[in-house]
């Protein structure tokens, strides 16, 4: 829900993107901080993330996301820090469902 394309737009070029039935339903930006998953389902997170385990020791995502923290479970990941959303100004569209490893917090 926020404007970020000045922020992800230089990324693009190297950028994976899953399709199902002819609809973008995720991306991975593995050069965008740590790694930016973004799924609208679990099983394409799962997919994306498949490949960010594959080069990252410390992955973030939302404590919500009990799919993909069950996922990174699985592959021997546990939790080591925890911290909070913050959040000013109006509510945002926020889907943490969606959100499968976060770029950094340095980006808000």
């Amino acid at each position: 829900g926020e404007e970020r394309s000045r922020l992800l737009a230089p990324h693009l070029a190297k950028a994976l993107v899953h399709e199902t039935g002819g609809h973008i339903d995720g991306f991975f930006l593995p050069e965008l901080g740590s790694g930016l998953v973004m799924a609208l389902n679990p099983a394409t997170g799962r997919s994306l993330l498949g490949l960010l385990v594959r080069r990252e020791a410390k992955i973030v995502l939302p404590e919500s996301n009990q799919a993909s923290r069950e996922f990174l479970a699985a592959q021997g990941y546990h939790e080591t820090k925890n911290a909070w959303r913050m959040v000013r100004g109006p509510r945002l569209d926020w889907r943490p469902d969606c959100l499968h490893a976060r770029i950094g917090g340095n980006f808000g």
